[in-house]
């Protein structure tokens, strides 16, 4: 049963500017991503783990559909289309995202328990597959029990993937380099840093 079919629109540029927390200049070469990443404070969000929020932030020109998944319960399918035809489906979970920028489609390929998984980028005027790369992630500790994975993900610009993560080992950031998946900074945060960034202003 669809319970989403439309078009992101300009709100989705409006939410992203606002609610950036991080915004790399387009000068890729200036920044040193691990540094940034190692200085940054906390700030995934929940709503954004959500594919709904994912259309909002995506590129307006294509139409998006939210499925529940036939064979799997707790399954959902994704589409993107453009003009009617569909360019691509693929599988994941009530809190999987995505986004579209400059023509990519980006999306996340997670477990929907345990930690880490996959970013895969689309293109989808070409009809290609571009690159596949893990997420880095934060390390299994044996004495957890795995849970849902929550993933925020942005396109700030056209050279840097944001990955913000939380599951059951932990809280992290990732740069991904936009055209090629490498890994160009990446940090776990601790608890107390974690704490320092939710705590109410007084």
């Amino acid at each position: 049963m669809i319970f989403l079919h439309r078009k992101a629109s300009m709100l989705a540029i409006i939410l992203l500017a606002g609610l950036a927390v991080i915004a790399p200049a387009a000068d890729q070469g200036a920044i040193d991503y691990q540094k940034t990443a190692d200085g940054a404070r906390w700030g995934w969000r929940l709503d954004h783990a959500d594919p709904i929020q994912s259309i909002w932030m995506s590129q307006r020109d294509f139409t998006y559909t939210v499925r529940s998944g036939r064979d799997v319960p707790a399954e959902m399918e994704f589409a993107v289309s453009l003009g009617g035809k569909q360019l691509i489906r693929w599988s994941g979970f009530r809190h999987s995202v995505f986004i579209v920028r400059s023509a990519v489609l980006y999306y996340a390929e997670t477990p929907r328990l345990g930690e880490g998984g996959t970013i895969i980028a689309f293109d989808l005027k070409k009809g290609a597959e571009l690159w596949r790369e893990k997420i880095e992630a934060a390390k299994p500790r044996e004495i957890m029990m795995p849970g849902i994975v929550l993933l925020n993900l942005e396109a700030m610009n056209d050279e840097v993937l944001t990955i913000w993560g939380n599951d059951t080992f932990g809280r992290y950031l990732e740069f991904k380099d936009i055209r090629s998946g490498k890994t160009l900074g990446y940090h776990v945060f601790t608890d107390a840093e974690v704490r320092a960034a939710t705590q109410p202003v007084k």
